[in-house]
């Protein structure tokens, strides 16, 4: 079987060859090296500055235990776009119904074409109206000190409940779906002590499929994600996905979104605030596009908003790794790599690279301007991952960022809006995300 090869022609993956044996096995850390990251993990510090150790280490293939640590576009994409008899999605953790998070091959095609006919252009249509309602009727209270992270979970939590399964803010139904919501969210690791915090989010996860369940069959032309990925399962000619699966993917869309989208705006209005100069060039960006009416052709235009958000994206990826499995024993760059290896692509180490973006560590906005820059290539932006297994509301979650970014603006007067001194605390090499404080002032009108 013809393995992966790189652009270079160099030989990336080799299936059954005799020669794999004699291929070097990546470096990496010795026993006590791996046991002091160990100890550093368990005391808080975060993975992603341990991955970045390793490479400056050890260059772009390492290995530590059965992980083995990949940076670089072509590295990545050579994992990323494998076949699936070489290397395939890491099983998940939690059994339960199959989702494209553990599928590959032809059944994760089936389900991914159905799942995408809730974020086509023309629903996005259909969304906007409710997330702008939404964010209009949120903000307006933000009037002073706002811990900032905070409030747009719960913000985005809003929008995603009502634009993927149609319950309403502020609805009794709406306070059963949190109550059930955060309990799941922070089940932590999995256990079958009766009165762990996994086993009552269990319990909880019960309780919320039956409320999408009746929200279903109570309103199945309401135009959201839940309905939309329903009609296009029954349409499907590969046949129609489970209705636990269907409501699976509602669930999972709300989770993932509400916390990338609080994430990636926090950090755009965080890079913002910080600059004088980005400052200015939202400002410059608010003046020509405020009043304008609010849909999708609009927003497509905010270029200074969108480039932000990408540069967000590129310095704080939603996705910061993504972890593949061997299913056989292989050559990978070189490298001999087991059966079982768990390969862990960093993006974040990766969007550092300097031959990939200049001044890498540097918030730029205005790089995703330029014509000719490597970032227009494949592979070089991967915060929602990338290949076949990229994030289906990728698009949904930029827009609603966008959104969400345009009516602060509008809505306050940002030259007047400061970080709170002393709030934005760093976390290791990063800032820690809650602790950022924001002091909003309205616009006079």
């Amino acid at each position: 079987m013809k393995g992966i090869e790189s652009n270079k022609g160099e030989e990336s993956v080799m299936l059954s060859s005799p020669r794999i044996a004699k291929r070097p096995a990546p470096p990496g850390p010795n026993l006590w090296q791996t046991v002091r990251y160990g100890i550093q993990m368990v005391r808080g510090r975060d993975v992603n500055e341990i991955f970045g150790e390793m490479h400056r280490k050890f260059g772009r293939i390492s290995k530590i235990g059965r992980y083995v640590l990949i940076v670089g576009r072509d590295e990545c994409r050579n994992v990323l776009t494998a076949s699936i008899d070489e290397i395939q999605r890491s099983p998940l953790a939690e059994k339960g119904v199959e989702t494209l998070g553990g599928l590959d091959g032809k059944k994760h095609t089936h389900h991914r074409m159905i799942v995408m006919q809730a974020f086509r252009h023309e629903r996005f249509e259909e969304y906007i109206p409710r997330m702008e309602r939404l964010i209009k009727e949120r903000i307006l209270k933000w009037n002073g000190p706002v811990r900032l992270m905070e409030q747009l979970r719960e913000l985005t939590l809003d929008i995603m409940i009502e634009t993927m399964v149609g319950i309403v803010p502020g609805s009794d139904e709406h306070a059963r779906f949190l109550s059930h919501y955060w309990p799941i969210t922070h089940r932590g690791k999995k256990s079958s002590i009766p009165c762990s915090h996994y086993q009552k989010a269990m319990k909880s996860k019960r309780a919320m499929w039956w409320i999408l369940k009746k929200k279903h069959a109570e309103r199945p032309d309401e135009p959201t994600a839940l309905n939309i990925m329903f009609r296009a399962s029954q349409a499907s000619k590969q046949g129609p996905l489970t209705e636990d699966e269907l409501i699976s993917y509602a669930y999972m869309l709300t989770e993932f979104g509400e916390s990338d989208v609080a994430a990636l705006t926090t950090y755009a209005l965080f890079e913002m605030l910080s600059s004088p100069q980005w400052l200015n060039s939202f400002e410059q960006e608010l003046a020509q596009f405020s009043g304008s009416s609010v849909d999708l052709k609009m927003l497509n235009r905010l270029s200074f908003i969108q480039h932000s958000i990408s540069e967000a994206e590129r310095l704080h990826p939603p996705v910061p790794f993504i972890a593949r499995q061997a299913m056989v024993d292989m050559t990978f760059k070189g490298f001999r790599i087991k059966k079982g290896s768990k390969f862990i692509c960093s993006i974040e180490q990766t969007h550092l690279l300097e031959e990939l973006f200049d001044n890498a560590t540097v918030f730029d906005p205005n790089r995703f301007a330029r014509s000719g820059d490597e970032h227009k290539a494949p592979f070089s932006l991967l915060g929602f991952g990338g290949g076949s297994h990229s994030c289906v509301a990728k698009q949904y979650s930029q827009l609603l960022s966008v959104l969400i970014v345009f009516l602060l603006g509008e809505t306050f007067a940002m030259s007047d809006c400061y970080l709170v001194p002393g709030t934005a605390q760093e976390k290791g090499a990063k800032i820690d995300l809650s602790s950022i404080e924001v002091d909003f002032r309205l616009r006079v009108q």
